[in-house]
């Protein structure tokens, strides 16, 4: 199943990208803006403006740096603020799901049996692998839709061409990698890039799903309502540790045609090492949810990890103790008669557990004649049945919390009908819709960044290399696209 953008290619002709613009919040500042005593102000010195005027950096004076390092900043302490308690919970979840350092183990529990079994049994890893399965066998791609009948030509060839930028960069392992993330942690994303000199667009993978932070007000699916986007990390040379920005933010356009332009900056410690202006109108990082609840002021983004996580440690708690307890188990006492065992093959008898094929010798007869019993050990007491029992309940505390039972996970099941076991299947199947439906609604907002992208990136180039529905490479002539008699205005 594909999402549909009804953005076919638009009608204005190519628009000149300059790389380097100004956004238009920083347009018209003044470089005395930034002082609180005109006085101190070098807009009262001649000489030293025309020095700060030939130290303009990105086409921005002082002012303007300094006012969109503020921004930066401000936005940047905002979001992550609002972020990092869930991402706490986010990244709790992946250490749970690795199992890395006893990772499924609670650091209590963990002291508390310090030096006894602790085992785990990472079946949340079936569920998990479960729920991002159909994205693997059917991987999902962006599809454009043509919004009149005229458009179908211009909608063909696009889907050719937006298909082969995805094939070309991979795009399918970021869409399953964004799934996987948010299936574990509840957050996935997927990033535009574009390399103008080779005409390149791409589609990646971000690798780290809690690198990168959202605007705190966002509420759409595919963040496509969110201002900015920002990451934060932490460069050490020297010894001297300096704080490093990425901030990708959005701005109503000056242009007609357009709605919002997009920019972004880097920045290390005070200083802004770069900036630029980006082509269309969506900022080019595009998280992709899991399960998200929102009431009143509160927020929760979580996957399945966070759910089965109880289930889980359950299992591993009752399982460690099953080992433990028959580690522990001392050897069942002998149970003999006087006299029965000699005291020269005592030793084979205590020794038979370890050596269960040694003859052991008794005596038959007493002093007097009369029979004696054969020893024997005393029947162990058996007390692990609770907790085999216990260990097989927390199995299905996992399957009902996911509502996926054996059928789906590759287990054999007892229904006898192909239809039943179909029908179950589908049943459970249901369940990922929530996933792909997020997934789908991101990759909307990937393609119309895709688009945007084509014409600055692409230029007005005639021949094109595509990748047809058949799975076949080819190239298509705008002047004669699928066999048209005459030229077609391809303006993207």
């Amino acid at each position: 199943m594909q999402p549909g953008i009804e953005l076919p290619f638009m009608a204005q002709g190519p628009q000149a990208f300059d790389e380097n613009k100004i956004a238009p919040s920083l347009v018209g500042i003044e470089p005395g803006d930034e002082y609180s005593d005109p006085s101190e102000s070098y807009l009262f010195d001649e000489e030293q403006r025309e020095k700060e005027a030939r130290k303009l950096k990105f086409g921005m004076n002082h002012a303007q740096l300094q006012k969109l390092k503020t921004r930066i900043q401000r936005d940047a302490s905002e979001a992550i603020g609002f972020w990092t308690p869930h991402y706490g919970k986010m990244a709790d979840d992946w250490k749970f799901f690795s199992a890395d350092n006893l990772g499924m183990w609670e650091e209590t529990a963990k002291a508390a049996r310090k030096g006894r079994p602790m085992l785990q049994y990472p079946m949340i890893t079936k569920f998990v692998d479960h729920n991002i399965s159909e994205t693997l066998r059917n991987p999902p791609g962006v599809k454009l839709s043509p919004r009149e009948d005229g458009d179908v030509v211009k909608s063909r060839i696009g889907m050719d061409l937006v298909r082969y930028i995805e094939d070309r960069s991979g795009a399918k392992y970021a869409y399953s990698n964004a799934i996987r993330c948010s299936s574990v942690g509840g957050l996935g994303w997927i990033r535009v890039k574009f390399r103008l000199k080779k005409k390149k667009i791409l589609v990646e993978r971000v690798v780290d799903p809690l690198h990168y932070y959202l605007d705190p007000s966002s509420v759409e699916l595919d963040g496509s309502d969110a201002r900015f986007v920002v990451s934060k990390t932490l460069k050490t040379s020297n010894d001297k540790v300096t704080e490093c920005y990425e901030y990708w933010w959005r701005e109503e356009s000056d242009d007609p045609e357009a709605e919002w332009e997009i920019y972004w900056a880097i920045v290390e410690g005070d200083d802004i090492v770069d900036y630029g202006h980006f082509p269309g109108e969506v900022i080019p990082i595009v998280p992709v949810f899991g399960d998200i609840i929102r009431w009143e002021d509160n927020l929760v983004v979580k996957g399945l990890v966070r759910d089965l996580a109880d289930s889980q440690r359950t299992y591993n708690y009752l399982k460690s103790q099953e080992v433990e307890t028959v580690s522990l188990t001392a050897k069942p006492p002998i149970r003999y008669a006087k006299g029965s065992i000699r005291k020269e093959k005592f030793g084979a008898w205590c020794n038979a557990a370890q050596k269960p094929n040694v003859p052991l010798e008794y005596v038959p007869f007493d002093d007097e004649g009369r029979p004696l019993n054969p020893p024997d050990y005393m029947p162990a007491k058996n007390d692990m049945q609770w907790m085999q029992g216990s260990a097989t309940a927390a199995i299905a505390d996992l399957k009902e919390v996911t509502g996926v039972y054996d059928t789906s996970l590759g287990s054999d099941t007892k229904e006898l009908s192909g239809k039943a076991i179909i029908a179950k299947q589908l049943s459970t199947d249901s369940l990922q819709l929530k996933y792909t439906e997020h997934l789908e609604c991101s990759l909307q907002q990937v393609g119309r960044c895709i688009i945007g992208l084509i014409m600055p990136v692409i230029g007005t180039q005639r021949v094109i290399r595509v990748l047809g529905e058949n799975g076949k490479f080819g190239t298509v002539d705008l002047d004669r696209p699928y066999g048209m008699e005459e030229p077609i205005d391809l303006n993207f």
